[in-house]
This record gives structure tokens, C-alpha cells and sequence, in this order.
């Protein structure tokens, strides 16, 4: 089952940004559907063994690179991402590079 099964369509509404998305679900209002996470912090991580039996099912290469040894948590990486359509990213190391956002009260 793909990402896109689960996710209803509606025929001629809008489609969302992963930002919109997002910030709806934080404000407490209902988004097209819940923001989708998969390894965008190492509290939202996947297991290395499961990450390599996810990249085979996807037809990616099997080889997970491991990013704490301790926990054997994974590096997600795009190419997984991408196709199961998450909506969270990590953050970008250069905090200057990051989009301005106003603060809304």
C-alpha cells in the first residue's frame, strides 16, 4: 500500500503545502490530512533493520547508514521520503538559511 492510498483526495480542492499542513495542524485546526513524519529528528527516527526492509520494499538500495549506535537509528534519506510523501524535513544545520517566518499571535 502506498502513502498516496491512504490519503483521501478530494476532486478540485486545493493541494497543500507540507508547510501549510503543518502550521494548520499546530494552530489546532484540521489540515487536509496529518502532517506525515519519518525521520526528520532522531525522536521521529526509524530503526536500521526496519529502514532496510522499507528501501527493499520501495526498490531503493538496501544499505541504511546507521546514525546512533546505541538505538540504530537510521538515516531516512529522501529517496524514501520522497516517495511515502513526508512532510517534515531536518532542520537545516545553518540557521541563517532557514525561510523568516512572522510571528503570528
Amino acid at each position: 500500500m502506498t502513502a498516496n492510498r491512504l490519503i483521501r483526495r478530494i476532486p478540485g480542492a486545493r493541494e497543500w503545502t507540507s508547510y501549510q499542513r503543518l502550521v494548520t495542524a499546530l494552530h489546532h485546526r484540521e489540515p487536509d490530512h496529518v502532517p506525515f513524519d519519518l525521520g526528520a529528528s532522531m525522536v521521529t527516527g526509524i530503526n536500521v533493520r526496519v529502514l532496510t526492509a522499507l528501501r527493499r520494499v520501495l526498490g531503493r538500495p538496501s544499505e541504511a547508514q546507521v546514525l546512533h549506535r546505541v538505538t540504530q537509528m537510521a538515516d531516512t534519506g529522501d529517496d524514501v521520503r520522497d516517495p511515502l510523501h513526508a512532510d517534515l524535513r531536518e532542520p537545516e544545520s545553518d540557521p541563517d538559511s532557514a525561510p523568516q517566518h512572522k510571528r503570528t499571535t
